[in-house]
């Protein structure tokens, strides 16, 4: 008889420590709420209309001297929609390329960009796009996504992300020709994630060591008496 209740305790304790083990590991493990939402970006799929020689909310810029490249939006073979954004360039140059900033979300926040691109005889140092983190126009860090080159005629899509570091103020989004060739984007997303690593807004010193730029008090209203006329 004691040979049998012996054996009933050595069943029966295991099986209530894994059942408290359980329930206690589950809370630990418990994973925290992943929240996604939409970053809203000017004319994202490229469907506005040229105003002049630029494509609405996608400001055109390039290394220096003559101008260099073509930046239109293309009727040809877009990706979705009827057109997309095209970037060739005309002469040498270091780079060309489309960008739209927007505040950055807290840090710690997980940003994501892709778009579907294409390519028509890039160079080696190819076609990409890209997120920089800046504050005050300084890219505190920035991703980027593997250069495309040659010909690359169907759309592919490419996606990029990186977390917020301390400090940044504005998110730059965009894509950029390294080389000589052809390069289309088309039908953008900006997506910020929270997967519970947000870190407070904290007004730490700038890690270059510049001065942070606060907004300016309102000045005091002078009595009605010291008014002008």
């Amino acid at each position: 008889m004691k040979r049998l209740a012996l054996a009933a305790l050595l069943i029966a304790a295991p099986a209530a420590w894994a059942q408290a083990g359980g329930k206690a590991g589950a809370a630990q493990d418990t994973p925290k709420a992943v929240k996604r939402s939409d970053i809203a970006l000017v004319n994202p799929d490229f469907e506005d209309a040229m105003q002049g020689a630029d494509i609405p909310g996608w400001p055109a810029m390039q290394h220096g001297g003559v101008p260099a490249y073509e930046t239109v939006a293309d009727k040809r073979r877009p990706s979705a929609g009827k057109q997309a954004a095209r970037i060739t360039r005309l002469t040498p140059e270091y780079y060309g390329l489309i960008h739209q900033r927007v505040p950055a979300p807290p840090a710690g926040t997980i940003v994501e960009f892709s778009a579907a691109l294409r390519t028509d005889e890039v160079g080696p140092l190819g076609w990409r796009i890209f997120i920089h983190f800046e504050d005050g126009g300084y890219v505190i860090s920035d991703v980027a996504s593997e250069p495309m080159t040659g010909t690359q005629p169907k759309w592919q899509r490419v996606t990029i992300r990186g977390p917020v570091p301390p400090h940044v103020r504005v998110v730059s989004v965009g894509a950029e020709l390294l080389d000589g060739g052809t390069g289309w984007i088309d039908d953008v997303r900006l997506v910020a994630t929270d997967d519970g690593n947000v870190q407070p807004v904290q007004d730490k010193p700038h890690p270059f060591g510049l001065p942070r730029i606060k907004p300016k008090d309102k000045p005091a209203e002078k009595p009605a008496d010291q008014k002008k006329p």
